[in-house]
């Protein structure tokens, strides 16, 4: 379990989603591809950054019932 940055279960679920959308969307522009070297070398280098990240946050809340309670009070 990690959290760097010590963020509610919340606030992490929140990275995950915006990190995993982000190595989606590279993916697919870099399947899409090619661009040319250096859009290539750009997209390559983010979808590595974003996956360094994915690794960094993933975590499971310690406590899955508050983490529920927390997304369903912030869907409000």
């Amino acid at each position: 379990m990690r959290n760097p940055l010590n963020l509610s279960d919340l606030e992490m679920n929140v990275l995950q989603v915006a990190v995993d959308h982000m190595v989606e969307h590279l993916e697919g522009l870099i399947s899409d591809g090619p661009y040319g070297e250096e859009e290539d070398s750009l997209y390559c280098d983010r979808l590595k950054a974003a996956k360094r990240l994915r690794r960094l946050f993933d975590y499971q809340p310690t406590n899955i019932s508050f983490a529920v309670k927390q997304m369903k009070e912030a869907m409000k």
